[in-house]
């Protein structure tokens, strides 16, 4: 699943579409941004972000996840500080996020509360954990789904009860690193705390350097060893010679 993150990273809109389309067999699902979190902690439409949903549709994506993000347009970083307000006020935001995608068509929601430096405390981490599993369990109502993005560096991140959450799907961040190394040692924690069919191994594309082929073959071999059903990828466009390991990939499965 690749993430389209739009005007947010002046994306070319376009190009991207038009790799989508060439290539559809990878991409059964894409999420892109388009929910942002209110200063009242409802959840509002993004900021200057084109709703590119019906166009999705008309190339043959299957599922669309859009984002929630705690990104703030105006400093350009994360906050938690209005997350605080959804947990409680849940009922509000759940009803009007299913309101939303009743209205625009969609299959579900990819989460991502995100701190811009590690501020969040405990409470922050099991609150948001028991706010997940009530999401969830009300979309669920509603034919919905709903993927949670996290990482391993912060305590809003309780990994233990958010693998214990209602969520669909669980994408780690934390492997959006160039580091082979380090993203092996990550990845062998999720496959240890994550059951391997709620579980998303994030994969970066736009690194500076590009990674290797010898990189590529390394991760992508892990995750054929472990059957990994889901990887994301951050962010489109992704490079040519990525798809002959997308190939092996679902070969593979």
């Amino acid at each position: 699943m690749p993430y389209m993150c739009l005007e947010r990273c002046d994306e070319n809109i376009q190009q991207d579409l038009q790799q989508l389309k060439e290539k559809i067999k990878y991409f059964k699902a894409v999420s892109i941004e388009q929910f942002d979190v209110s200063s009242d902690g409802d959840i509002i439409r993004g900021a200057n972000l084109t709703n590119i949903i019906p166009n999705l549709k008309e190339i043959g994506v299957e599922k669309i996840y859009p984002m929630i993000s705690t990104f703030n347009d105006s400093t350009k970083k994360h906050s938690i500080e209005n997350i605080g307000k959804v947990f409680a006020n849940p009922e509000r935001f759940i009803t009007h996020a299913i309101s939303f995608a009743n209205e625009m068509g969609f299959n579900g929601f990819s989460i991502d509360f995100e701190p811009y430096s590690n501020e969040a405390t405990d409470k922050d981490g099991n609150d948001y954990a028991n706010f997940i599993t009530l999401f969830a369990n009300e979309l669920h109502k509603n034919s919905l789904e709903l993927l949670v993005n996290c990482a391993h560096w912060s305590k809003l991140w309780n990994l233990t009860a958010i693998s214990l959450s209602s969520a669909d799907l669980i994408i780690d961040m934390s492997t959006y690193t160039t580091n082979t190394q380090t993203w092996a040692t990550i990845f062998q924690e999720d496959v240890q705390l994550f059951s391997l069919s709620k579980l998303s191994i994030g994969l970066e594309c736009d690194t500076v350097p590009p990674l290797s082929d010898q990189d590529l073959k390394y991760r992508f071999t892990l995750l054929k060893n472990y059957d990994i059903i889901a990887i994301a990828i951050w962010q489109m466009p992704m490079p040519e010679n990525w798809f002959q390991y997308f190939d092996e990939l679902l070969n593979h499965l």
